[in-house]
């Protein structure tokens, strides 16, 4: 049985959540193989391919080829792949460009494999339907990884054509993943007219940020330039990561120079202009207090591990991976009391408020950072809370679909 994973998100991510998702799904399964015999069993004969042609996604550095994953990136079409990436490096439209030629080899690999004696099941990591027409009665499976598009519309362009593509592919896929009990309440709200059966959940995994205990590949001057006491934000702040209402509600302990804090924003791009002059709306002095650092996966745990907590003020999460990598560091989580984030942080292990109240957030964040009992005791949680979620779980859950749609078609 082959198991395809196709280049949808490799292509539009270099770094993210879904990607990494699966990346740590494939090295699981491979982990679970590993552990069988080298008899003729079912996990013997997997082969998962991964059809990322023309990508430079990072995350797919920690996958190498082997007997069970085969990550494909099709030597005989090379040179056209070596040429684009090479002259296309800084165009406008590089990654149409990239998904456009990623979808006809994709398209070609189907027809080609649908022709052939190999059963195989297909697992798009996004929602582009491209695959539909040949694919024919091959099964496939859908992870749905929130609702965000369709409970806030207006953050997105009209052009994006994720909520209209999603809809197709939830009609048509013989099975679907949801990554929280929340993001299924919202799918069968929404689409009221799916089979619940056909829609299991399965969590993702934790992190594997905490490997990285050296501090080789930071830099002095990263170690350096690093506040003392420090608030952590990680990833993208626009539309509803809710940056803006969070910076406001949490402005005023920033420029009180008794609690000598500071705000570290970690990825999601440097401060655009729009958001440098709200810094500056706040007062002059508030500018020096907010910093950007682009991380990798060495330091964004530094980053975690030293803050004095990580807050996630988030007004929408289908799942929300930066909870788990800050439990995984020893950090108190300050989050929102909202969609998936209670149910994967759970009752002790964070301090929750109401994201769109400035009120709340701000005595949410104060109280921790005041109270260091309080934090001793939420890391404590947190490692206790960590210890629900497994990629090896993840990976048998994922498995026991793919067999048993094997097994039907």
């Amino acid at each position: 049985m082959n198991i395809v994973y196709d280049h949808q998100i490799f292509t539009l991510q270099k770094y993210g959540g879904i990607s990494r998702y699966f990346v740590e799904l494939a090295k699981a399964i491979e982990a679970e193989a590993e552990t069988e015999t080298k008899t003729e069993t079912e996990l013997a004969k997997i082969k998962i391919i991964i059809n990322a042609y023309i990508t430079d996604n990072q995350h797919l550095n920690d996958l190498k080829s082997s007997n069970l994953i085969d990550i494909n990136y099709n030597q005989q079409h090379l040179p056209v792949i070596n040429f684009l990436q090479k002259n296309l490096k800084d165009f406008r439209y590089q990654k149409k460009i990239f998904s456009f030629v990623n979808q006809q080899l994709a398209k070609k690999y189907i027809v080609k494999s649908t022709t052939s004696s190999s059963r195989f099941i297909y697992h798009p990591t996004y929602y582009n339907p491209y695959f539909l027409t040949d694919l024919g009665k091959t099964p496939f499976v859908l992870t749905v990884y929130d609702m965000i598009h369709e409970i806030y519309p207006h953050f997105f362009s009209k052009n994006d054509k994720a909520k209209e593509h999603k809809k197709i592919l939830l009609h048509k896929a013989n099975k679907i993943i949801a990554i929280s009990h929340s993001t299924k309440q919202d799918l069968l709200k929404i689409y009221s007219d799916l089979d619940e059966n056909k829609i299991q959940v399965i969590h993702l995994g934790p992190p594997n940020l905490k490997s990285k205990k050296t501090n080789t590949n930071i830099g002095i001057s990263f170690l350096s330039s690093l506040p003392n006491r420090y608030i952590l934000f990680v990833g993208q702040r626009d539309r509803y990561k809710n940056f803006n209402l969070f910076l406001k509600a949490i402005s005023s302990l920033l420029l009180n120079e008794k609690e000598n804090l500071s705000l570290v924003c970690a990825g999601g791009g440097e401060f655009t202009k729009e958001e440098r002059n709200l810094f500056s709306s706040f007062g002059n002095s508030i500018n020096n207090k907010i910093v950007y650092y682009s991380v990798n996966d060495e330091s964004l745990h530094y980053l975690y591990k030293n803050a004095i907590c990580f807050v996630f003020p988030s007004l929408y999460e289908g799942f929300g991976i930066p909870v788990l990598e800050a439990f995984d560091a020893g950090t108190p989580v300050v989050l929102s009391n909202c969609s998936s984030l209670p149910e994967i942080a759970g009752k002790a292990a964070a301090c929750y408020f109401d994201p769109i109240d400035t009120t709340s957030i701000l005595n949410a964040v104060t109280k921790v950072c005041h109270d260091k009992n309080l934090r001793i005791q939420m890391i404590k949680e947190g490692f206790e809370q960590l210890k629900n979620f497994s990629w090896k779980k993840t990976a048998k859950e994922t498995l026991n679909i793919y067999k048993n749609l094997c097994t039907k078609f």
